[in-house]
């Protein structure tokens, strides 16, 4: 009997730690943003936030982002957006895109740890967050092609 009752609490560890590992694994995928301005194409990995509770923690609590990285909100419908910076301690750019692919607008420069609104200018189905600055160095604009690789769910 105690030999069964370990074995039972064993298997429940086990399986609420793969449950865990698999509630909180990340996909990643890339998004390839065309720049009309500079006639280059620029290449960021980026982290998938594809349901509600990835969403809603974002990029809270991150020290740094890497140049070329970045987070991919993916919404199932295409609305006007609201963001905020709460938590967040990185500057950070926020590119709304809509679902033909293309940045409807672009919030530069977002302030860490500011829980004011930032809302999109008009609908978008994807939000991408970026390093503060990066939407400017590599002069993308309202209307450039977006080309976004995610994987499947």
């Amino acid at each position: 009997m105690i030999k069964q009752l370990t074995l039972f609490f064993i298997f429940i560890i086990l399986g609420s730690m793969f449950f865990s590992v698999q509630v909180y694994a990340q996909q990643f995928g890339s998004i390839e943003l065309f720049s009309k301005k500079t006639g280059r194409k620029y290449v960021f990995k980026v982290e998938i936030a594809g349901t509600e509770a990835e969403r809603s923690r974002g990029l809270m609590f991150r020290e740094t982002l890497d140049p070329q990285a970045g987070m991919l909100f993916v919404y199932p419908d295409q609305k006007l957006r609201t963001f905020w910076m709460k938590n967040t301690r990185i500057a950070l750019d926020l590119i709304f895109i809509d679902t033909k692919n293309r940045i409807v607008h672009i919030h530069p420069d977002a302030i860490p740890m500011d829980e004011t609104n930032i809302p999109s200018q008009f609908p978008a189905r994807y939000v991408l967050e970026v390093n503060a600055g990066m939407a400017k160095q590599c002069g993308f604009n309202k209307g450039d092609k977006v080309k976004i690789k995610i994987p499947s769910h």
